[in-house]
């Protein structure tokens, strides 16, 4: 039976637009994983990897929401497709939200990990969350 997950996001402007909008989507299985990316040097970063879902479809992944600790270019991210690697040092800057296989699709292969890179220095550890959304994988 699919589970019913529902998001908001809301954009205001001082004296300017407000942006906002609300979705939900029905999938039968979700993940949240919270890791700790150890600090590194830019040369050397600390490394976590996250596993995103065990499908090679996009369509399957309905949605993938990324929040940490902490935002910096030098915190990053590779997305994995089996043993194909996509796009490459995303940065973490700012919370991502990827709604729909439009959004997830400009990772540019299905997401079956994450790996997260942090060059933010030693002792710099940044606790990072992975929430994903998507149809469940069936075998027969």
């Amino acid at each position: 039976m699919p589970e019913r997950i529902g998001w908001t996001f809301s954009v205001d402007v001082t004296g300017g637009p407000k942006l906002k909008a609300r979705e939900s989507v029905d999938v039968e299985a979700y993940d949240k994983v919270s890791v700790t990316v150890p600090g590194g040097e830019e040369a050397s970063p600390g490394t976590a990897t996250v596993e995103v879902q065990p499908a090679d479809d996009p369509l399957d992944l309905r949605l993938l929401a990324i929040t940490a600790s902490r935002y910096d270019a030098k915190l990053t991210y590779d997305v994995h497709a089996g043993s194909a690697t996509g796009a490459e040092d995303v940065a973490l800057d700012g919370p991502q939200l990827l709604s729909g296989a439009g959004a997830v699709g400009l990772l540019r292969q299905p997401p079956q990990s994450l790996v997260f890179s942090n060059g933010l220095g030693e002792g710099e550890d940044v606790d990072v969350t992975v929430f994903v959304a998507r149809k469940a994988l069936v075998t027969t």
